[in-house]
């Protein structure tokens, strides 16, 4: 493929150790890719298979194509040979639970579902960095008392473990152990 992509696309491409070529449709990467706006970093993009289940209906509508996480919202793409173009974006702080079976995971945001599958190598990972994206979206007020000490130890070595693996930032890191150390 012969594309020009974001460089931090590529940088997800090599972390997660997903060829170019594993995008079945050469123009769902590079549109998912294009989409995504320039002031979002993007975390996770991925080839996906993605149902997207709004939460008024049981039929879901199904995107053949790529799915992104960035700091702040969720995109599924759909653009290849013979199939029609579609672009889902969601905002990641209607994002309320996070789970996988295998290789089967599932969002649940506010008012939609999204189911996809990724490679078992990734589900930890992904699993650690999506919590991690509701942790620091949720939309409770920094008044709130602190959990249990337990908690804020085990929360404090997830958060070092994702720096180290790359998955989020200095930045990110020192904000959430702040606001973890009520400081």
């Amino acid at each position: 493929m012969n594309i020009q992509l974001r460089e931090d696309t590529i940088e997800c491409l090599n972390r997660y150790n997903i060829p170019v070529d594993a995008f079945h449709y050469e123009k769902a990467l590079a549109g998912l890719d294009a989409a995504v706006d320039m002031n979002e970093r993007i975390l996770y993009i991925a080839p996906a298979n993605c149902d997207v289940t709004p939460r008024n209906t049981a039929k879901p509508e199904t995107y053949i194509g790529a799915i992104a996480f960035t700091d702040k919202s969720i995109y599924v793409y759909q653009k290849g040979f013979g199939l029609l173009e579609g672009l889902q974006k969601f905002d990641v702080r209607d994002l309320e639970r996070v789970g996988y079976h295998d290789i089967n995971f599932e969002l649940t945001l506010r008012d939609a579902t999204i189911a996809f599958f990724t490679k078992v190598g990734q589900r930890k990972d992904l699993n650690d960095m999506l919590n991690w994206l509701i942790g620091q979206h949720s939309q409770q007020p920094d008044s709130v008392p602190s959990k249990k000490i337990g908690n804020v130890t085990e929360q404090m070595r997830d958060l070092k473990s994702m720096l180290d693996e790359g998955l989020i930032t200095q930045e990110d890191f020192n904000a959430k152990k702040k606001q973890l150390l009520g400081l």
